[in-house]
């Protein structure tokens, strides 16, 4: 209570006007612009938006602080609600899940043709004899030219 009472100080009216207009963008749906959402839906514009709330944390008043910090993730959160960013996140999936849904696919019973080439014996793998007596032979082209 004390908190709230040092606000409503003439010396802390800028405090507490802070204090109105982030209950305000917090309470109500307001829409993030799009140019000033691609700007800070970024690791960049994340880490402005944290320093710019542990800044007022730091400097102003801790209720103007707590504010400060909440209005920030409301913020960044729409900022991405309003670039898509944050239907990627939510509705794309990742690699691993595709990996996972492949896998479960690929999960079928040995076939026979597999069982068989499995029980097949290995081919040999001796050269033919150099030696050999057998002489190759042409056989009639019947009325074709030769090239």
């Amino acid at each position: 209570m004390k908190l709230l009472n040092s606000l409503l100080r003439p010396r802390n009216r800028h405090n507490l006007v802070v204090v109105v207009l982030m209950m305000l963008y917090i309470l109500f749906d307001v829409k993030t612009p799009k140019p000033l959402a691609s700007l800070f839906d970024s690791v960049l514009g994340n880490v402005v938006v944290a320093g710019f709330a542990i800044s007022l944390f730091m400097r102003g008043h801790t209720v103007v602080g707590v504010l400060g910090l909440v209005a920030a993730y409301v913020f960044v959160k729409r900022a991405s609600v309003a670039t898509g960013s944050d239907a990627k996140r939510k509705y794309l999936p990742t690699e691993q899940k595709k990996n996972q849904h492949f896998s479960a696919f690929n999960q079928f019973p040995v076939t026979l043709e597999e069982e068989v080439v499995n029980s097949m014996q290995p081919l040999s793998t001796h050269s033919p004899a150099t030696n050999a007596e057998y002489k190759p032979t042409l056989d009639s082209a019947g009325q074709a030219t030769t090239l």
